[in-house]
């Protein structure tokens, strides 16, 4: 035991002593990537993270969150593994990957542990795994990561069910109903019209601001930010469409004894809604599964149909089928729903070529029942009237400006026309 006397050391030095930081350490050098692997090459973990950095320096925020998804299962299995020399990668082992994927995966539904992906959610992550297994075989990367050329190059996508099922005029009044039920009713039930009465996307809807709503033009405009394909796209707005947009615009101005500005459809915590932040994907896509189970339990819809459930992107499915039926170009229904190539466009074209007759989305007038009104008939989805030269459309004073407008600028203006979507499309150079 340590004896003051002994060392002649006073009480302050003492203390000072006691005080005195104990010798430094060097703390083990934490291992890289390359010692981990064993073989001098770095790992499959830190080429993901790479390349996820890489994927949100050059994409929109959704591409971003798909591909760190898609790619947590690739990671899982293969974060440790080297990414050439001994050990790496092969053609074996992209197909022992699907296989994993199809039979052992495991993922929650709801609080249920299920096991296994359909053939759809497979080729998804088979599709991000390809992409970065061919990001990492580039030229300037095979330095780097070893990667000579894509291992996975020749493995079959799985190909799933194409998305088929379309949102009957019953399955939506009944969606319709139910919102006066919630507690936020009203605004659920106008985001509802909008996504079934336009080409929108969910996100693309969620996204949507006051500024990008061209009223004199009757369309919406989608930046290129929130678009999918990365290119800007306009949305033509139908007259239940545009009634929608300009209710909830006055009753909004109304409440807060101010002009609208900022998203439409806005997040925030319960009632307290804050115009600046933008709703979450979450808080849609769970509302809208709570709406539909509670339809399906009375019976209203059915569960299933061959497999495939209604979610929210059946709207916008529904809504583009239907301007096949209504004789809509196939060139304006590319561009109406933002579709990068016509290939996609052409399955819509089949698809409502299948249709029978009861499974056909019905096309109403343009003069029905607003939409504002109550009850399941105030919002009957359909198609509007053709718009006829010299004519004006009941319930749309507007329509008729806008066609003698068209006109004075030099547009080509069809008397088959359909909608006011055909005007969009059809300006001359």
């Amino acid at each position: 035991m340590w004896n003051r006397a002994s060392t002649g050391r006073s009480s302050n030095s003492a203390s000072a002593w006691r005080t005195r930081p104990a010798p430094r350490v060097e703390a083990a050098p934490t291992p890289t990537p390359a010692v981990l692997s064993g073989t001098g090459w770095p790992i499959w973990a830190e080429a993901v993270d790479a390349f996820l950095d890489f994927v949100k320096a050059n994409n929109r925020d959704g591409s971003y969150e798909w591909y760190v998804d898609k790619l947590g299962a690739f990671r899982e299995r293969y974060g440790t593994r080297p990414t050439a020399g001994p050990g790496s990668l092969t053609d074996e082992y992209g197909t022992r990957y699907k296989l994993w994927l199809r039979t052992e995966k495991t993922w929650k539904k709801g609080k249920r542990l299920m096991r296994g992906l359909s053939d759809t959610t497979v080729g998804m992550h088979m599709r991000a795994a390809r992409r970065l297994l061919r990001w990492a075989a580039k030229e300037v990367r095979r330095d780097k990561y070893g990667v000579q050329f894509n291992p996975w190059q020749d493995q079959q996508i799985p190909k799933g069910k194409e998305r088929e099922r379309i949102l009957t005029d019953a399955e939506f009044e009944a969606l319709l109903r139910r919102c006066a039920k919630r507690r936020e009713g009203q605004d659920f039930r106008e985001l509802l019209i909008l996504l079934r009465k336009t080409t929108l996307r969910p996100g693309e809807l969620r996204k949507l601001r006051w500024e990008n709503i061209r009223w004199d033009e009757h369309r919406i405009v989608i930046l290129k930010d929130d678009v999918k394909t990365k290119v800007r796209r306009y949305v033509s707005l139908v007259h239940q469409a545009e009634q929608v947009l300009l209710e909830r615009k006055a009753r909004i101005e109304a409440e807060t004894k101010r002009p609208v500005s900022g998203y439409v459809f806005p997040g925030g915590r319960g009632r307290v809604k804050d115009s600046s932040v933008c709703m979450k994907k979450g808080t849609l896509s769970q509302a809208f599964r709570k709406l539909v189970n509670r339809c399906v339990a009375e019976g209203e819809i059915e569960a299933e149909k061959e497999g495939e459930r209604i979610v929210p992107y059946t709207t916008r499915h529904t809504r583009t089928t239907e301007m096949v039926t209504e004789g809509n170009d196939k060139e304006i229904i590319r561009q109406e729903a933002g579709h990068r190539f016509g290939t996609t466009t052409e399955k819509y074209i089949h698809l409502a070529n299948s249709l029978t007759v009861t499974e056909s989305i019905k096309r109403n007038d343009r003069g029905a029942a607003s939409s504002s009104g109550s009850g399941a008939s105030a919002a009957t989805p359909g198609a509007a009237a053709p718009v006829q030269q010299g004519t004006e459309p009941a319930g749309r004073p507007a329509a008729a400006a806008f066609l003698d407008e068209a006109r004075r600028r030099g547009w080509r203006v069809e008397t088959t026309t359909r909608d006011v979507v055909q005007l969009h499309h059809l300006q001359l150079d």
